[in-house]
């Protein structure tokens, strides 16, 4: 079966997009021992499933390149079915202007893989340890703060809009929120405490732009009683417990993009459309 979707993934450098894909591997392998119908996967360029190496940190992207990965469910009964496919790209160019980037000729662009579902879909990630926030992480000199993101999302946000395509979707994302101490907070209140001018952009798009916002970690908690800590070393860039990884919400915007597009499928070449799993933990 051929992808339905790309869903693009944009972010500067350091804002944790390598490491999504990881923690989207991860979820998605405890997401299938515990769905009763369902199997998930997430494939990468070589068609073999995506080998998480806990030990090891993903490498920041040196050049322009487009990473490409592929999400399949299949049903468990038998014959166990492809049910359905989406790609999901990681497009990086050392943080530079993704917005610029994803709009180049000769680039894997929306138009360019997106005719099957004929609908537009961008993942993006807003790190919630900008300068504003707990003293902080540069973004390879690109993005400072949460001034720059909002200028960044507005770019993004106008890029979309000027796309063809029937729908449009946008997941915001605040990445690494195991550093948050209110990470239990809906999604959109983190936005307008951490970036209240982001959220002020996305605003002004939702009735062009299909909008929702996610607050998720890609290396989860560590937990002692009632409190909770980032399962994350800053000094090697690797997971602090490795056999406590659990990642925190990241397969839910991936499952919404992927739910309200396949709603709109329609038969016979599809099949009826089967809802995702909501919160796992």
């Amino acid at each position: 079966m051929n992808s339905l979707l790309r869903v693009m993934l944009w972010g500067p450098t350091g804002a944790g997009k390598s490491w999504l894909a990881y923690g989207l591997a991860r979820e998605l392998e405890y997401i299938s021992t515990i769905d009763e119908k369902f199997t998930y996967a997430l494939n990468g360029s070589n068609n073999m499933p995506v080998y998480v190496n806990v030990d090891q940190a993903p490498n920041p992207t040196q050049e322009m390149e487009d990473i490409l990965f592929t999400f399949q469910r299949f049903e468990k009964k038998e014959p166990k079915d492809l049910i359905i496919a989406h790609e999901v790209e990681i497009h990086d160019n050392m943080g530079l202007n993704l917005v610029q980037a994803l709009g180049l000729s000769g680039s894997s662009n929306f138009q360019a893989e997106l005719t099957l579902s004929k609908s537009i879909a961008v993942m993006a990630l807003f790190d919630c340890r900008s300068e504003e926030f707990g003293g902080s992480v540069p973004m390879a000199g690109i993005i400072s703060g949460r001034s720059d993101y909002a200028n960044y999302a507005n770019e993004l946000c106008q890029l979309i809009v000027q796309q063809p395509g029937d729908k449009k979707y946008l997941a915001a994302c605040i990445s690494k929120i195991d550093f948050y101490p209110g990470f239990r907070q809906p999604a959109r209140d983190i936005f307008g405490m951490l970036f209240p001018e982001v959220l002020s952009v996305m605003e002004k798009y939702e009735r062009l732009i299909d909008i929702n916002y996610f607050a998720i970690s890609s290396m989860g908690f560590l937990r002692s009683g009632n409190s909770y800590t980032a399962n994350f070393n800053s000094d090697t860039g690797s997971l602090e417990n490795n056999g406590q990884w659990l990642p925190y919400n990241v397969a839910a915007p991936f499952f919404w993009i992927f739910e309200e597009v396949e709603k709109d499928l329609k038969k016979p070449r599809y099949p009826l459309f089967k809802p995702y799993p909501r919160s796992m933990r």
